[in-house]
């Protein structure tokens, strides 16, 4: 094996001056340039004699092999001995693993020529920053989103510095955790939350990198920790209608603020409220992205979350504001210019408001809880319809972003079945048809027959006096009903009630004046009837349902 520099010859320039240096010829002129230089000569004087730029090794591998490598010896001799160990079949060092990554792409395609190298060899020799912006290139190619990537990039630099990895062997499992762990500090550091991410772009970037090396990720069954809901560090809430409205109230009437007036922000937190927009999708809207005659807004594959096109339906309040600050505008004109510090924008603003930024629960109310408010406000909505108006893939992040308050809870509690009413066995005879109504049914009915229409009772010295009644719930007037002080329906006697029904004395008591109010079901308005006899078939929901809407038409 050799390293040299090639020597040729050339005709001497006219106007050159030959000189002897140490016994031998030399000739100086200037070149093209301009500069003087100068050359030996041959034995007989005739030619210059010039040296190649370029180092070359001359090896026998197979055949005799000739390379050109670089412009200084030093470099091109570590070539020849990497040269020397490939051919001897040695392992490399770390060392020269990484002087074979730098080399240039001619001198390494020339050694994958002569088979000295492989090109899945040159693979595992490249060093992870390199595999990194690889990595990089090829999410771009895939159209992700910029902030993703760079978010991406930046994760992977500080995880595998940390670790200290530089090639892809390097990479452990066992590290990271170890890294990692030492970060969160006891739960002091970064949150499970973070502890995670970190794990799923490692191992994302490792699956990507194990199918170009036709290998195997080492860290396939690294998993992260579980639970992250008992390790939150920043929940979001959502805001209360009444704290919604006075903040949009204070705002409009607030200062500029991060190049928006106080309207242009009031009416940025509507559109946010009342679309579940994101801030990012925001800012990506022009004027021409609104429809007001279909009430939709579209945001373009290329600025949604999940890179598909979106269509936002909005309300027609909304559409009034948005028309009236639209007037002036192209269609090409971007609708607000949002800043990338919406979080201390609506601090501000929330503050002037008097609104808490963290409540006491520790919900945070930023630009994204807008989001969460939206998706919290169409808790009653179906389920399918909740899941399409947030544009979530999962019913699982529609949970995330659903916040259910005591009230919520309270009122769900409220609507179960009453346990402590009487069974269907002991059901209360009510009319003179003796017909069986059970206890939500005696209780409806009773309420349907009291007041709004005109009774009249005979006193004990035989005079009438009229006593005005309200008007039944279900819209009957019981026009003609007339009761008197000694009329008696079955069931009405306290004691038979008793000793009938099973009832304590104290319930027979009050059963019975009930009772004595209570129009016999034939004289009923024509729509008790109908509920009268149809009651039997209701299911329990229905029942409550019709218990409900007297309740409420009583007030």
């Amino acid at each position: 094996m050799r390293v040299y520099k090639q020597i040729h010859t050339r005709i001497i320039p006219e106007g050159a001056k030959k000189f002897t240096r140490r016994g031998k010829q030399f000739a100086k002129y200037k070149d093209r340039q301009g500069h003087t230089v100068e050359h030996r000569v041959t034995q007989d004087g005739k030619r210059l004699l010039k040296e190649s730029e370029y180092w070359y090794i001359e090896f026998e591998f197979n055949k005799h092999r000739r390379i050109k490598t670089f412009t200084h010896r030093e470099p091109a001799e570590q070539l020849a001995e990497i040269i020397k160990t490939k051919i001897n079949l040695c392992p490399l060092t770390d060392t020269q693993e990484q002087f074979i990554e730098n080399t240039p792409s001619g001198i390494k395609d020339e050694l994958i020529s002569f088979g000295i190298l492989d090109a899945q060899t040159l693979v595992t020799f490249k060093t992870l920053s390199g595999h990194i912006e690889d990595f990089k290139d090829n999410m771009t190619k895939r159209e992700r989103a910029a902030k993703h990537i760079t978010a991406t990039v930046a994760s992977l630099k500080r995880l595998f510095d940390g670790c200290g990895f530089t090639q892809w062997k390097d990479i452990s499992g066992e590290k990271i955790i170890d890294w990692l762990t030492e970060k969160r500090d006891g739960g002091k550091g970064i949150s499970k939350r973070t502890f995670n991410g970190y794990i799923k772009t490692a191992k994302h970037f490792c699956k990507w990198l194990a199918k170009q090396l036709k290998t195997t990720s080492p860290i396939i069954h690294l998993d992260g920790l579980e639970n992250e809901a008992t390790d939150k560090r920043h929940t979001r809430r959502a805001a209360t209608p009444d704290e919604i409205r006075r903040l949009l109230e204070t705002t409009r009437q607030g200062p500029q603020r991060f190049g928006l007036t106080g309207y242009e922000r009031s009416l940025l937190y509507l559109l946010a409220v009342e679309t579940g927009l994101r801030a990012n999708e925001i800012r990506t809207l022009t004027v021409g992205s609104f429809n007001f005659t279909d009430g939709i807004v579209t945001v373009e594959a290329g600025y949604s979350k999940h890179r598909r096109q979106d269509i936002v339906p909005f309300r027609t309040g909304l559409a009034s504001e948005l028309q009236r600050y639209f007037a002036n505008k192209l269609p090409a004109a971007r609708v607000f210019y949002v800043t990338d510090k919406t979080c201390d924008m609506i601090q501000a603003d929330l503050a002037e408001a008097g609104i808490p930024y963290v409540d006491d629960n520790g919900g945070h109310f930023d630009f994204h809880a807008l989001r969460h408010t939206f998706i919290t406000n169409l808790k009653h909505a179906p389920a399918r319809i909740q899941q399409a108006l947030a544009r979530h893939q999962s019913s699982a992040m529609t949970d995330r972003y659903t916040h259910i308050s005591l009230h919520d809870e309270r009122s769900a509690i409220e609507d179960l079945p009453d346990m402590t009413a009487a069974s269907e066995q002991q059901q209360v005879m009510t009319g003179t048809d003796d017909k069986p109504v059970d206890a939500i049914g005696e209780k409806v009915l009773n309420r349907c027959c009291q007041a709004d229409h005109k009774r009249t009772d005979m006193e004990s010295d035989g005079k009438k006096t009229t006593l005005t009644m309200q008007k039944t719930p279900l819209g009957g007037t019981n026009k003609g009903i007339v009761k008197t002080l000694n009329q008696q329906v079955e069931g009405s006697n306290p004691s038979s009630l008793s000793q009938k029904r099973g009832f304590s004395e104290k319930q027979a008591e009050c059963l019975s004046k009930r009772c004595y109010h209570t129009t016999p079901i034939q004289h009923l308005d024509p729509l008790l009837k109908r509920l009268a006899s149809a009651w039997p078939k209701f299911s329990d929901e229905g029942k409550h349902i019709v218990e409900k809407l007297i309740e409420m038409a009583e007030g």
